[in-house]
């Protein structure tokens, strides 16, 4: 998203090695390669990529996740890890910090008031 102030200017990208067009406000068309054609939803629907490192071979098709989380598992949906402050700390406005408690569960993280200040609110979308 280029312009956080701006809405509908968000580009939507193929996550390589799968290809195509960047699409502006709505869903890129990717073509994917090897075991990936069969096998992306599996990842896609978790939100992750699919990679088929040598297409010679079978069953070595991974799901990876998307950064800033990190995480791959072979023919199977991976358990990604990450700081979800990293994608989401820019969220907390001025005088609040972004707490992410443990990076192996999703939405648990918090803007927290900055000192002397005190508090703290649920996540956000």
């Amino acid at each position: 998203d280029p312009d956080k102030t701006a809405t509908g200017d968000w580009t939507c990208n193929c996550v390589a090695p799968a290809t195509g067009t960047p699409v502006t406000g709505g869903i890129a068309t990717c073509t994917q390669v090897g075991e990936c054609v069969a096998n992306a939803a599996t990842c896609t629907a978790a939100g992750q990529s699919c990679d088929d490192p040598n297409t010679m071979v079978v069953g070595d098709w991974t799901c990876n996740c998307v950064a800033p989380a990190t995480g791959s598992a072979t023919a199977m949906v991976a358990s990604c890890t990450g700081d979800e402050c990293v994608a989401n700390g820019a969220t907390c406005p001025m005088g609040q910090t972004c707490n992410d408690p443990d990076p192996a569960i999703t939405g648990d993280w918090t803007c927290e008031c900055n000192a002397p200040s005190t508090g703290s609110g649920m996540q956000m979308p």
